[in-house]
């Protein structure tokens, strides 16, 4: 992950974070091995869901809250490294 600050003006500055594959691939995959014995979908047993549909099912919405717990993560490593001085919360936005 690389993580880099960019003053706007005196008062702002953005901070860019650039997020990889393999920083939440890890993470993702082991969610979604938890979920498939809870998993329930018609036609098969509980249990018994095949990890592709249960990928197809879940896998967006996991990588999600994966990728949002990452950026979370290094973002408050990084203001906590940088001592930096915050009003309000930061603002996401997404490149």
């Amino acid at each position: 992950m690389d993580i880099k600050r960019v003053a706007l003006d005196a008062v702002n500055e953005t901070i860019v974070m650039t997020v990889v594959h393999m920083d939440y691939k890890g993470q993702v995959q082991k969610r979604i091995n938890e979920k498939m014995p809870l998993a329930t979908v018609k036609g098969f047993r509980k249990g018994a869901v095949p990890k592709d549909l249960v990928e197809k099912q879940y896998g967006k919405a996991i990588k999600q809250e994966e990728v949002q717990k990452v950026v979370d993560l290094a973002l408050e490593r990084f203001v906590q490294s940088e001592r930096l001085n915050l009003l309000g919360t930061p603002l996401a936005k997404v490149n």
